[in-house]
């Protein structure tokens, strides 16, 4: 054990704490740091940026944990008890297999130039529409949870999927497609940070599986931090998204996706 791996893990796993519920791509931030900071090499610090989701992981299941006995407890009642969020765990979750994998396997092939780039057209979308809702003279009818359709849940698990790309913000690009479709904010978020969870614990191991990356203390620490650091963010954002409007929400998150695209790009 090496105490200065230990703080560099710590410090990395408070950055994935922080970054994974953010509009910002948290592999690339990791990555980015790990390099600049204590000259990681690109793919080794992807792949620890992807264990680290293990913590993020784990925390939005404490937070969720409700909903998640829910989810459980429906499985077990047969078709007749139907869960629409149950359907759209499974749908995105396929759609997550279906993009994410081929990149995960390519990963030290990519470039995090051309997710930077998609994050700030992206960003500026998400940014032009809340300019359009704020001048709306009628309310917007937006949508719950129980609307969502398995045509949605698969394409909102393919964008998750793309997040691999170093550059590409997970929680950005599916709040963004579940904003687009006239979500609620705090669904938007809920949705998102629920199919993170099977997404980043298969990412995780098909790290460990296919890479020969053995978890070690420092890791384990690394992850750790990003347990605590993420249940607290995870709380932030859901309580400030049922406080502020629809319009104003979608600025902000228009914002900090573009500013951390331009970041990507420096």
């Amino acid at each position: 054990m090496k105490p200065e791996l230990l703080l560099e893990n710590a410090i990395l796993g408070f950055i994935q704490g922080v970054s994974e519920w953010l509009p910002i791509s948290s592999e690339g931030l990791v990555a980015l740091v790990g390099n600049l900071a204590w000259g990681r090499d690109f793919e080794d610090a992807i792949a620890l940026a992807l264990l680290l989701h293990i913590g993020t992981a784990l925390s939005a299941i404490v937070y969720f944990r409700r909903e998640i006995k829910t989810l459980i407890l429906d499985t077990y009642k047969g078709p007749r008890e139907s869960n629409p969020l149950l359907a759209f765990i499974l749908y995105s979750s396929i759609g997550s297999a279906l993009s994410g994998i081929p990149i995960l396997i390519g990963i030290n092939s990519i470039s995090a130039l051309n997710g930077s780039v998609v994050m700030i057209i992206v960003g500026s979308l998400v940014w032009i529409n809340g300019a359009v809702q704020t001048k709306q003279k009628t309310a917007l009818e937006l949508r719950k949870i129980d609307s969502i359709n398995w045509v949605e849940a698969t394409g909102a698990g393919l964008i998750q999927g793309l997040a691999i790309l170093p550059g590409l913000s997970r929680s950005g690009l599916t709040i963004s497609f579940l904003l687009f479709r006239k979500y609620e904010s705090k669904y938007a978020l809920f949705l998102s940070f629920l199919m993170s969870i099977p997404a980043s614990l298969g990412a995780a191991l098909l790290i460990i599986i296919t890479r020969d990356f053995s978890l070690q203390i420092e890791e384990i620490i690394g992850a750790v931090v990003a347990f605590f650091i993420g249940l607290i963010t995870i709380h932030l954002l859901i309580s400030l998204a049922s406080r502020i409007r629809f319009s104003s929400f979608l600025f902000t998150a228009g914002l900090v996706l573009i500013i951390g695209g331009i970041m990507g790009l420096i």
